[in-house]
Parts: C-alpha cells; sequence; structure tokens
C-alpha cells in the first residue's frame, strides 16, 4: 500500500504513477524469481531457516494486480481513528484511488510484465 495526500497525487500524478509502475515490477520480479527472492527475506529477515524464509515468501503473496483491497487500509484507518474519531465515520472509500493500478492494468503494461515474467 502506497500512502500519499490527495494534493500530492494531483500535483504529482506522474512520480507517483512511475513508482506504482517500479512496485509492480518488484512484485513480478518478486514472484519470477523465488530464489533471489529467499535470499533477500533471509538476509533483511535475517532468518537461517530455509522453511521460515518459505513461509515469509507465500506469506507475502502480493497480487500481480495490486488494487487496494479493503483489509490493507482497515489498520491504518482505525489507527488514525484512535486520535481522529470522526474518520471511522467515513467511507472507507474515500481514502483510496485504484486509478493509477487501474491505468497500468487497462493499458497493458500489467500484462507485458506477465508475459515477460513468465506469470500468470
Amino acid at each position: 500500500m502506497v500512502v500519499v495526500r490527495k494534493s500530492y497525487l494531483d500535483r504529482n500524478r506522474e512520480t507517483v504513477r512511475n513508482f506504482i509502475k517500479a512496485v509492480v515490477e518488484g512484485i513480478h520480479y518478486y514472484k519470477a524469481n523465488k530464489e533471489f527472492s529467499l535470499k533477500v527475506i533471509s538476509k533483511y529477515m535475517r532468518i537461517t531457516d530455509r522453511e521460515v524464509a518459505e513461509e515469509n515468501f507465500r506469506e507475502y503473496d502480493f497480487p500481480l494486480r495490486p488494487y487496494p483491497a479493503r483489509e490493507y487500509f482497515e489498520l491504518p484507518i482505525q489507527e488514525v481513528g484512535r486520535k481522529e474519531p470522526r474518520v471511522l465515520k467515513e467511507n472507507p472509500e474515500r481514502f483510496v484511488d485504484s486509478s493509477l493500478v487501474k491505468d497500468l492494468d487497462e493499458t497493458g503494461f500489467i500484462e507485458k510484465l506477465s508475459r515477460e515474467y513468465g506469470l500468470k
């Protein structure tokens, strides 16, 4: 999940779009290069047990088309709601903009990556 203010997104849409493109390609690389990904997970999480690294790899099963899912933003809303209770009364969809992922999906960017990385 990427969090930016709406005003930032409005002023820097192309920058955020490029960032999302990099995240999407990173997800593809992660899935297509399991051994490398396991090495990175092991290194930065300081895991020496392959089975534990494999479990973490499975847990970080990001979708190839990472549209914002409600479960991703419920916890942050709850956290903000502790200090700003009025946030809890808002429609959570108000805080989500899936237009960038949708654009990458509709223009074929994600499908192209999936083919290049041999993923379905």
